[in-house]
């Protein structure tokens, strides 16, 4: 399988694709569940369909690399400071904006997805903006913040100003001033919310001056003052527009507008559109609401387990068994390391090869070759499930004798027990890693045994942190007892691994059901003894050149 075969596998496998983008973005990106959000912190991403088509992908994607961009960009301390529900939401359409844009500088393969994020949201047909006067602002303000990356949205936006004119004649043009201001400069958050509040301030004066001067409230020349000063500290054509509004015809045509901008002042979070994130969140979580659980997939994350140190004689006999086993694989290894001489037609001169230009044989010359080396990475994922109750002692010492002689040997080794704790959301499917790839051994492999089995969603987080490893060969070494808790869910990821080029093998505990999702490729153990040759013949096959 070639390079790009692989990369095309790892594109079209979305928990795969979501850890790559997570850890290029430097953000967390969790998999599992019924809901997608973000908390500031983490991206959160229902169970994903196990069939799926472009538009879902993209979906993914684009919602992936916005909520990222405002992980990265958006200071949330500031969102704190919006002082209404309408100036959270105003600051939000144009937040919006500023962090994808500031994250395609650093990512430009992020633009394509937005692009087609913004397209799918606003140049569908079944999404025409609704006739709501009281949002017919919003609707414009956002189509148009939109139109600066999507040309194609220009005549809807022009539809939609030609209706607002109706109602407010002079206030777009009011608002596009602070638009043209802040398209050209605005480097932060804290900017973004002075350009939110001047188009507020501008919206209050609209509800104010419209109509007789009787319908104004005896404190709007004071909020006149105060805006007027405010907008002291904003640029040219900001103060202009500013003035344009306490000075020129008034913003509304008569009353019932002036009370539709009130209304909208007054809104609650409820009442205003929802933002594009939540939109593309509900769409990601609805495509996979009436999917089967059989038929989704979810990756493990990771929780709390008790761990402590193996009991002496627990470590004694393992020690034993490792001790066995580090001797047949240093023997097995060397064979993989050998380096021989062999006589060639060009090379360094072999002083005990010159008898052969007596009969004209040219391969007078020494030259080394080397087998290739083990340039590999092994993560083993151990099975702590309630079945393995009377096993989870030879499970545990197995485990560390496997892992110590394969770091003795130089191998990049990582251990893993699922399931860890229950968790609310995710249910069982958790792990709780015990050594770290790069981390030093230890001896703590203690554990007690205790809910599912769920290897589908433990494999996918293995392969998730295996992925970025520098190592040409990944194996992973299944120990197991018994049946998963989703049959389809584990030979999805076992598929996924396959098309990806991570090995897995597999050593049952007393039970060969490990044989039926890995045939070929597993061995059956029933004492610590038969540990040694059922290693033994896996690693012949794994590590161990063909020829």
């Amino acid at each position: 399988m070639t390079t790009s075969t692989r990369h095309r596998h790892i594109l079209r496998s979305l928990p795969l694709l979501a850890s790559a983008l997570g850890r290029r973005y430097g953000v967390t990106i969790r998999i599992g569940g019924t809901e997608a959000y973000t908390d500031g912190n983490v991206i959160q991403l229902p169970a994903l369909p196990v069939q799926y088509d472009e538009s879902f992908i993209n979906l993914v994607r684009g919602y992936t690399d916005h909520e990222a961009a405002h992980i990265r960009h958006t200071d949330f301390d500031v969102l704190k400071r919006a002082q209404s529900p309408l100036e959270r939401h105003v600051f939000n359409i144009l937040e919006d904006w500023r962090v994808e844009n500031a994250m395609s500088t650093i990512y430009p393969g992020s633009r394509r997805n937005f692009r087609w994020l913004i397209r799918y949201h606003f140049l569908n047909p079944d999404r025409e903006p609704g006739n709501d006067k009281g949002t017919l602002v919003l609707d414009w303000l956002l189509l148009t913040v939109r139109s600066w990356d999507e040309p194609d949205l220009h005549s809807r936006c022009r539809k939609l100003g030609a209706m607002m004119d109706i109602g407010w004649p002079w206030l777009r043009l009011h608002i596009e001033a602070i638009l043209h201001t802040m398209q050209g400069h605005c480097p932060d958050s804290r900017s973004c919310l002075q350009y939110a509040r001047q188009v507020i301030d501008l919206l209050k004066r609209a509800s104010c001056e419209c109509g007789s001067t009787e319908e104004v409230p005896p404190s709007a020349p004071n909020k006149n003052k105060q805006a007027a000063s405010s907008s002291l500290d904003c640029a040219p054509s900001e103060r202009s527009a500013s003035h344009g509004a306490q000075s020129g015809p008034p913003f509304s045509s008569d009353a019932h507008y002036a009370e539709v901008l009130q209304k909208l002042l007054r809104a609650s979070e409820d009442n205003l559109p929802e933002d594009m994130s939540g939109v593309t969140g509900r769409s990601i979580a609805a495509s996979v609401q009436n999917t089967p659980d059989s038929a989704t997939l979810v990756v493990a994350q990771e929780g709390a387990k008790t761990i402590t140190k193996l009991a002496p004689d627990a470590l004694w006999e393992a020690e034993q068994a490792t001790a066995g086993m580090r001797a047949r694989f240093h023997g097995l290894l060397q064979a993989a390391h050998f380096v021989r001489g062999s006589n060639a037609r060009r090379g360094r001169l072999d002083t005990h090869a010159l008898h052969r230009t007596a009969v004209d044989d040219p391969r007078i010359f020494l030259r080394q070759i080397q087998r290739p080396g083990i340039n590999t990475a092994v993560h083993i994922l151990m099975d702590c499930s309630g079945s393995m109750r009377k096993r989870i002692h030879l499970a545990s010492q197995a485990t560390y004798a496997v892992a110590k002689a394969l770091d003795h040997t130089g191998i990049n080794i990582g251990v893993t027990a699922f399931p860890a704790t229950y968790q609310k959301q995710i249910g069982w499917a958790s792990v709780r890693p015990l050594i770290r790839h790069g981390e030093r051994m230890h001896t703590e492999f203690s554990l007690a045994s205790g809910g599912s089995t769920p290897l589908g969603p433990a494999l996918w987080w293995v392969m998730q942190q295996m992925l970025p490893l520098q190592e040409s060969r990944k194996i992973v070494l299944i120990i197991t007892d018994g049946d998963p808790d989703c049959s389809s869910a584990a030979k999805e990821a076992i598929a996924a691994a396959q098309k990806t080029e991570i090995e897995l093998y597999g050593i049952g505990i007393m039970s060969s059901s490990i044989t039926e999702l890995i045939p070929r490729k597993s061995q059956v153990i029933w004492t610590l003894p038969g540990l040694a040759p059922a290693m033994l013949s896996i690693l012949k096959q794994a590590l161990l050149p063909t020829s």
